[in-house]
C-alpha cells in the first residue's frame, strides 16, 4: 500500500511539473505574439511620419 501511494505522489509531481512547463510555452508564446506586434506597429508609424 506504501508504495501505491508514492507512486500516486510521483504522478501527481509530474502532472503538476508538466502542468507549470506547459504553461510557461503558452505565456512565452503570447509574449512573443505580442512583442512582433508592437514592434511592427511601431515599424509601421515610424515609416508614416517619415513621408
Amino acid at each position: 500500500m506504501k508504495r501505491y501511494k508514492s507512486n500516486a505522489v510521483q504522478e501527481n509531481f509530474l502532472q503538476r511539473r508538466y502542468g507549470v512547463s506547459l504553461g510557461r510555452r503558452y505565456v512565452f508564446a503570447a509574449a512573443s505574439i505580442m512583442m512582433l506586434n508592437v514592434l511592427g506597429y511601431s515599424q509601421s508609424t515610424t515609416h508614416k511620419n517619415a513621408q
